[in-house]
């Protein structure tokens, strides 16, 4: 997706004041997002986004990984820890799911989602629609 690497940077400044500045508030839920943000940046900060706009309250942390690993790994400092696993992408076409967990308890899989365009290749508008349909269909517990 050649059309999104010139937001980057931008997004990359945006996701460090938006998810590093945890919004105070007596109920925050502690929750490690786990992204391969080499391979897929801009659905990572997207995701990311979507989640603090979502729920305010949480203090999100962005974890990178890679692919290769199949479930999240629970960090024991986090009250949930969420992985995206992209299954499809090419240049009009992008799908994958989210999976969580609590400390305790078993991998929940969220439904895979997809996003795809017929006359155009995706661009940077469409992330936060596809993210927006993960985060909706995925069944998060907060």
């Amino acid at each position: 997706m050649p059309t999104l690497r010139p937001v980057l940077k931008l997004l990359s400044t945006a996701l460090i004041f938006s998810v590093g500045t945890p919004v105070l508030s007596s109920e925050t839920t502690s929750v490690v997002l786990q992204c391969d943000t080499q391979q897929q940046p801009l659905i990572c900060a997207a995701l990311a986004e979507g989640l603090v706009a979502k729920w305010p309250e949480l203090m999100l942390t962005l974890v990178n990984v890679s692919e290769v690993q199949e479930s999240p790994e629970v960090d024991p400092q986090a009250e949930y820890t969420i992985r995206y696993l992209e299954t499809s992408r090419s240049s009009n076409v992008l799908s994958g799911q989210l999976n969580w967990q609590d400390r305790a308890g078993p991998t929940v899989e969220g439904p895979v989602a997809g996003f795809s365009v017929m006359d155009r290749e995706l661009q940077d508008r469409d992330l936060a629609i596809f993210t927006e349909t993960l985060i909706e269909t995925s069944g998060l517990p907060f």
